[in-house]
């Protein structure tokens, strides 16, 4: 019997070996799967059934010669700047629509979740009552019952015919109120200093934005009255009210009851409870049953199922956001509006789901690993968070978290390049206070010394935020790649200081300021390696040279900083790793920052060192600046 649908027809591919390639004959294959746990269901004895999983690194690149190969590539690869082949863990993952000859073996879809429906509002209210009354690590630091409210706040009212107003806060008021989270996409609606007193009185609701709108539709729905927007709770065209409303970005998030995530809207006049939604990309191929039918089976990109921030690589366009990470990581609960379900994210156990899954399993279990440290929740004093981060603030849990954020962070999109450092201001300011510690142009003082080895992912120019030594000088995304101090190494770096002022207490430069010029100097003692030849270098050392910057550099011009350095036996050969940064002279003592080098070389025991090693181990150390 054969029950096909428009699509790829692949009835053939087990016979066709002209047509197909070896690994496309094996992801159709029921049998060929057995690395992956198969399921039975009633009634079918002895019917094998897909995986329910996806396939694990299904394919590095296509085969031109296979016609599903190139069907796939061209289906699935939707995303900005996406592709599906050349990836390392690339998973395609199967299954049917309700009433498809394949519903009986493989998993079935689930109709997207109705964002307006009661049943959201339902599940919300409970999860935000559980979570407020027995969740001890979502509670906020200092909290005693309710939450002061920021200086404004709209009042939605309590029905749904109320007009939306502008309220001002009273001196210490407290109440629950609700954040939003969403993408500007253009201009809005704002507050100005010549409409905030009309404000108060009554906000034109033919002037809001969808988005706003339908963030005030779910606050009320959840049972509050407040809600918190940065275009209308902020005096846009007053630099003072803005600066002011930056320094506490971060306790307006973290002191609110809920944060709602419009994360599907690209635009404040999109709106994200009613706005169409875009479908689950996939590929429809039509392929032999276990039963001998032919039917049809949908092909998807296994992360795109598990759609949210922080898992795998999202669409949504809140997510390439830079602004919307610190207000999601710094808020003690998040009810997140994507494509496909509506997701609830506090700081106890996993994420949930309004449906538990897209393709009807009783349960999901998907973990919300990247969380800020315990003590920026859940603390009633800053001895708790001590007590708290004697174990969680350990030097390399505190690198590894930094690391995600700033590679997380700069991967993002920002309208307005000065930014760059103010969008981080919220999580930088709430981590000074849960360490200890102090964060100079999103550079760490304790932490210094494993945190000078960043990289830019692509050569970019100078940003004129921050001095160079700081990752923030460049533009476009870095990789935070960190020194391992751990080593007993032969070589150290020495002591590091901070010279000169902060500017505005952000780290912020000035757009065009020139780069060392008020910035603070970073002043160390380590081992400097000046110039050399370019022959210096055997054959059989690796060395890799990484600059920063989109303008001409000469190695012979570039001298060395070793940051880290450490030698160890690997089959009978001493390996030796060492990492340094590429500065470039200004002065005497004094250097700008100009990229990486990485150095890696591989000798019998008893062999002599090279000569780039005996320059390393014969340099001495001296007291340098890096602006």
């Amino acid at each position: 019997m054969v029950l096909v649908q428009p699509g790829f027809d692949a009835s053939d591919i087990h016979t066709n070996t002209d047509r197909f390639c070896d690994e496309c004959r094996q992801m159709a294959s029921i049998t060929g799967l057995s690395f992956h746990r198969r399921f039975s269901k009633p009634g079918l004895a002895g019917e094998s059934t897909m995986p329910r999983r996806g396939l694990m690194n299904w394919r590095d690149a296509p085969d031109p010669k296979c016609a599903l190969c190139g069907f796939l590539n061209s289906e699935l690869n939707r995303g900005p700047g996406e592709y599906l082949f050349g990836r390392v863990g690339v998973d395609i993952k199967g299954f049917a629509l309700p009433g498809d000859a394949a519903a009986k073996f493989t998993d079935v879809l689930r109709p997207p979740v109705d964002p307006a429906s009661d049943v959201v509002y339902d599940k919300a209210r409970k999860w935000i009552k559980t979570c407020c009354s027995s969740h001890k690590q979502c509670r906020v630091t200092g909290q005693d019952g309710q939450s002061f409210l920021p200086t404004r706040v709209i009042d939605v009212g309590l029905d749904d015919g109320d007009a939306l107003k502008l309220h001002v806060s009273a001196e210490n008021e407290q109440a629950e109120y609700a954040c939003l989270s969403y993408c500007w996409g253009g201009g809005q609606f704002k507050s100005t200093c010549a409409n905030l007193e009309d404000l108060t009185a009554e906000i034109p609701g033919a002037s809001l934005s969808q988005t706003v709108a339908d963030a005030a539709e779910v606050t009320r729905r959840l049972g509050l009255r407040y809600l918190w927007v940065d275009a209308l709770c902020i005096v846009q065209d007053s630099d003072e009210d803005k600066a002011k409303h930056i320094y506490t970005m971060g306790a307006i998030y973290k002191n609110s009851t809920v944060t709602i995530a419009a994360a599907t809207a690209s635009a404040a006049s999109h709106g994200f409870l009613r706005a169409p939604r875009e479908p689950l990309p996939t590929a429809v191929v039509n392929l032999p049953l276990p039963n001998g039918d032919i039917g049809p089976v949908h092909l998807t990109l296994e992360e795109l199922t598990r759609q949210g921030p922080w898992r795998g690589k999202s669409y949504h366009p809140l997510d390439q956001r830079g602004w919307c990470l610190q207000e999601h990581l710094l808020s003690p609960r998040l009810l997140y509006f994507s494509h496909w379900n509506v997701e609830w994210h506090c700081q106890h156990g996993d994420v949930q789901f309004v449906y538990d899954d897209l393709f009807g399993k009783v349960k999901s279990t998907t973990p919300n690993s990247f969380r800020l440290e315990p003590g920026i929740f859940g603390a009633a004093s800053l001895g708790d968070v001590a007590a708290r981060t004697y174990h969680f603030g350990r030097t390399h849990i505190r690198l590894n978290l930094w690391r995600r954020i700033v590679e997380d962070y700069t991967g993002r999109g920002l309208t307005v390049p000065s930014d760059r450092l103010p969008a981080l201001a919220g999580i930088t300011r709430e981590l000074e206070w849960a360490w200890q510690d102090e964060c100079v142009f999103g550079v760490w003082k304790s932490l210094a010394a494993s945190l000078l080895g960043w990289q830019a992912t692509k050569r970019s120019t100078r940003s004129g935020m921050a001095p160079t030594w700081s990752w923030a000088s460049v533009s476009g995304s870095v990789r935070l790649a960190i020194c391992d101090r751990s080593h007993n190494t032969e070589l150290e770096l020495g002591r590091i200081s901070f010279d000169g002022g902060v500017q505005g207490g952000l780290g912020v430069a000035e757009p065009g300021q020139e780069s060392g010029s008020d910035f603070p100097r970073l002043t160390l003692t380590g081992k400097v390696i000046e110039p050399q030849p370019e022959n210096i270098h055997t054959p059989e050392e690796s060395v890799a040279w990484r600059f920063d910057l989109d303008e001409p550099i000469f190695r012979h011009e570039v001298s060395h900083l070793l940051l880290d350095y450490h030698s160890n036996l690997v089959d009978r050969q001493k390996r030796t790793e060492m990492r340094c940064i590429a500065i470039r002279k200004i002065e005497d003592g004094v250097y700008e920052r100009v990229g990486v080098v990485n150095y890696e070389y591989k000798r019998g025991v008893l062999e002599e060192d090279t000569p780039w090693l005996k320059l390393v181990k014969e340099a001495s150390k001296v007291r340098i600046q890096l602006v």
